[in-house]
């Protein structure tokens, strides 16, 4: 497992041409899973302050099994701009190679990635290339770019708080329970999904501090969940659903 891990990272750690031959991409996009080209160019719009996410399962499309480990390469960076990824294990800012390989199978399909980036309350564009690679053979690599893109908001900078909503179990699989501070007037709380289809609303008294959403029936992939108070958005929290 150590050697795998230092000769991925020597070989790996100016690297940024992916020659795919053993995996393929593919994001999940509300029901779907969209096949994504090896060297594509997403990009995951929002307004400064509010994070941005960004899911992708790996495909291992050859005839046995790899120990694919994932890494970030910053191309282009927001001032003060925060990304954390997860591959199975979810690591902090300065990681830039995962320290742990996921065993993937042959024609198996592997949902253990998720990054997330957050501006701090810059305005513009922050643009980071993901890569995934076998340990064994560091090569035979498959990777995306994603274009994090932030436009300034009309609210103020304090408005919106992390800590105004928690949110759990987060991955969630039949339900996830919201908690808030009460704020002594109505609040209202949204569920979009990544293409910013609203599939809940429900209204809060000013003395309500939880509330239950019921996702089973939601594909897996990624969603946003908003608390609206006084007509402003004070937090929007990201909520994976995976059965």
């Amino acid at each position: 497992m150590k050697k795998i891990t230092l000769i991925a990272i020597l070989l790996l750690i100016s690297g940024v041409v992916c020659f795919g031959q053993s995996f393929e991409l593919y994001e999940p996009v509300g029901s779907q899973d969209v096949r994504r080209q090896n060297g594509e160019v997403l990009i995951r719009e929002g307004v400064s302050g509010v994070p941005l996410s960004q899911l992708m399962k790996v495909k291992n499309v050859s005839a046995a099994a790899c120990s694919v480990f994932c890494k970030k390469v910053y191309l282009q960076l927001l001032p003060n701009s925060d990304n954390t990824f997860c591959w199975d294990v979810c690591y902090t800012q300065a990681v830039m190679v995962s320290k742990k390989h996921v065993l993937i199978n042959s024609q198996e399909v592997c949902n253990r990635f998720d990054s997330d980036y957050e501006s701090n309350n810059y305005s513009g564009d922050s643009r980071i290339r993901y890569v995934w690679f076998d340990g064994n053979k560091p090569s035979d690599s498959v990777c995306i770019e994603v274009i994090f893109r932030t436009h300034p908001t009309g609210l103020d900078e304090g408005s919106i708080s992390s800590n105004e909503l928690v949110v759990f179990p987060n991955p969630a699989n039949a339900y996830v329970k919201l908690n808030w501070k009460p704020t002594g007037s109505p609040v209202k709380l949204i569920l979009h999904d990544i293409l910013g289809t609203k599939l809940f609303e429900k209204k809060a008294a000013g003395h309500d501090k939880e509330m239950n959403i019921n996702v089973a029936g939601y594909p897996d992939g990624l969603y946003f969940c908003m608390l609206e108070s006084d007509g402003q958005v004070r937090v929007v929290k990201k909520i994976i659903i995976r059965h």
